[in-house]
């Protein structure tokens, strides 16, 4: 080969691993980085106007919703395992007895045409347990599933639906559980799922209480 051909090899070379590095860095932009566990970590994310930020250091946990919905001060599924993190909805959600607690019956009741509720629970611990396999990793992002209910469900409006996403993040076993009014706006719906997205947990806060089995 001559000294021509040789440095354009070179630089072709080159060239394939910038490509490859530059492949990498954008894939762990959009899908997370995996933390000691090999559980992928979401990244964070920029702010939308018009949203806010809350934190919860005790619990481990940050997210943004909308200016405009409601975050419950008590929890709306007073479970003690799995246990409510947090509760936001386009309207006051309020717990209160029914026959329905474990699945916020006094929320989906209450619920209107254009509401939204989003409630999200953990998993305790159980040190003995290996495997999760009820709990998918975290996807990149959150969106309609197969898991979504056409029918009212346990307390539900006619023309609810409802769905209910288990999830692995940071070595943490979650649910969500989302009811959507019979005539949320396109936006509103594009908003629970981005207010998902927006959720990052610390690896570090791991559940004081035990995993009910």
């Amino acid at each position: 080969m001559t000294p021509g051909r040789t440095r354009a090899a070179g630089r072709l070379r080159a060239t394939h691993a910038t490509v490859a590095a530059m492949s990498i860095l954008l894939a762990l932009n959009a899908c997370g980085e995996a933390d000691s566990s090999g559980d992928r970590v979401a990244q964070p994310r920029a702010t939308p106007p018009g949203w806010t930020v809350h934190s919860d250091d005790e619990r481990g946990y940050r997210i943004a919703h909308p200016a405009s919905w409601h975050r419950a001060a008590r929890p709306v599924i007073p479970l003690t395992d799995p246990r409510e993190i947090i509760a936001l909805s386009t309207f006051p959600a309020r717990y209160r007895p029914t026959n329905c607690t474990a699945f916020a019956g006094s929320a989906r009741e209450e619920i209107g045409t254009h509401d939204v509720f989003l409630s999200i629970l953990e998993r305790g611990s159980d040190p003995s347990r290996q495997e999760w396999p009820d709990f998918p990793p975290r996807p990149v992002h959150f969106r309609p599933t197969a898991t979504r209910q056409a029918e009212p469900g346990c307390g539900d409006r006619p023309g609810t639906t409802s769905e209910w996403l288990p999830f692995t993040d940071s070595g943490r076993h979650l649910y969500a559980l989302i009811a959507f009014g019979r005539e949320v706006p396109t936006q509103t719906r594009h908003d629970t799922y981005e207010i998902l997205d927006s959720l990052r947990l610390d690896p570090a806060a791991k559940p004081t209480w035990p995993s009910s089995g």
